[in-house]
């Protein structure tokens, strides 16, 4: 029992701490398409000498953009930096399995109270990264057809290697969310329980002063 305990709570963690990879893959490449477009764009009106107003705009937007999406990668940093001590709890669950299991549970569920609100933004960052992903692999359909049929031994397998990483990571992108929303209503509900028995706790403690 207690084995599977910590079996389920592994893949939890393994789980959570996949999810926050996805979404520091997403903002980290958001952040270098975005410097990519505005050193672009200003390089353009740096040579015509001039600003062109409808590039202009988009740089600022982009730069805001980019602003919010470091600082979420950076958040993304310091979850996964916080959820080490966790993780590295659960690689020495082996030794006094039972008081393991119990602080794990506790640890997982402090930290999840502490980091609600992120963890379901860090879902949705999941499902846009691994849509962005798939969006890509599907686009790289037609040309790889095409280098298929005419390219070079090397053409093909340089853009074969770029498709499958792409659909690999799309697919784990979407599917993680989809797992990962079973342990937060897992975490929910302990949570509920945990709420519930301090405030039983609580009365009885009262009635008894």
């Amino acid at each position: 029992m207690i084995t599977e305990t910590l079996d389920r709570l592994s893949r939890e963690m393994r789980s959570f701490y996949s999810l926050i990879i996805m979404n520091m893959v997403g903002a980290g490449l958001a952040v270098a398409m975005g410097m990519a477009f505005t050193v672009r764009n200003v390089h353009l009106m740096m040579a015509a000498r001039t600003i062109i107003w409808p590039e202009a705009m988009m740089v600022a937007l982009i730069v805001t953009g980019g602003v919010l999406v470091f600082r979420w990668f950076l958040t993304g940093a310091e979850m996964m930096d916080e959820y080490q001590d966790v993780r590295e709890k659960a690689s020495d669950s082996e030794n006094e399995a039972e008081n393991s299991a119990t602080e794990l549970i506790v640890q997982n569920m402090a930290f999840y109270r502490d980091h609600k609100e992120s963890i379901r933004g860090l879902i949705l960052g999941s499902l846009a990264t691994g849509t962005y992903f798939l969006l890509s692999a599907t686009m790289q359909v037609r040309y790889l057809l095409s280098v298929m049929g005419s390219g070079s031994a090397f053409e093909v397998a340089f853009t074969l290697t770029g498709f499958g990483l792409c659909l690999a990571l799309g697919v784990v992108g979407v599917y993680i969310p989809r797992l990962f929303r079973r342990y937060v209503t897992t975490w929910d509900r302990r949570l509920q329980e945990s709420m519930e028995a301090e405030k039983r706790l609580g009365e009885l403690l009262e009635g008894s002063s």
